[in-house]
């Protein structure tokens, strides 16, 4: 009974955390930033896109909502006071860095082309991966043509029944197929 408790709690825990999310995405992103264009989400964030209006002018507009904490300190909008507070949004992308081309292919996997150079993200691919053999165009390529990305071959070394082995492995890095959801002509 207890271990139905806790899915319960879980469960409860992810519906708040996607109504806090709508919430903020329809009563506060929308009145007060008009145009503003939702280009993706993921479970705990959104990307929008903003025509005629600069970022700056977006973040002072949302400012009572975001956590600013990550933003240089010397800016107008920089706080710690809600420095990882749950409820509030920080910017992946902190000023003055802007971002100029996004390729989202699934939950927890895009890449960013950034003022600043590339925001990679790549779940359940490794940082180190990600960072030196992935490029922003792999993500664009893989969006693309819609064919998996597959990682170089892996070397690791593991243990079974006392006995120790090498073992080699490849693994599909990038993929912009969503497999929790298919499409059905025009419904999920």
């Amino acid at each position: 009974m207890a271990a139905l408790r806790e899915d319960v709690k879980s469960n409860n825990l992810d519906t708040l955390s996607k109504l806090h999310m709508a919430r903020w995405h329809y009563d506060v992103v929308m009145p007060r930033v008009p145009g503003a264009e939702l280009c993706a989400t993921d479970t705990d964030s959104f990307f929008y896109h903003t025509p005629g209006h600069d970022a700056e002018r977006v973040y002072a507009l949302l400012a009572d909502s975001l956590d600013t904490s990550n933003f240089p300190p010397d800016h107008p909008l920089h706080s710690k006071a809600r420095k990882k507070v749950p409820g509030y949004f920080k910017s992946e992308v902190p000023p003055p860095d802007t971002i100029s081309e996004g390729v989202w292919l699934r939950a927890k996997m895009y890449s960013l082309k950034t003022s600043r150079g590339d925001t990679k993200k790549a779940k359940g691919v490794s940082r180190r991966y990600v960072k030196s053999h992935l490029t922003h165009e792999d993500f664009r390529e893989c969006f693309d043509t819609r064919e998996d990305h597959v990682t170089k071959p892996h070397q690791r070394i593991m243990s079974y029944g006392h006995q120790v082995v090498t073992e080699s492995f490849t693994k599909v890095g990038l993929s912009c197929h969503d497999n929790k959801r298919q499409q059905l002509g025009d419904t999920y």
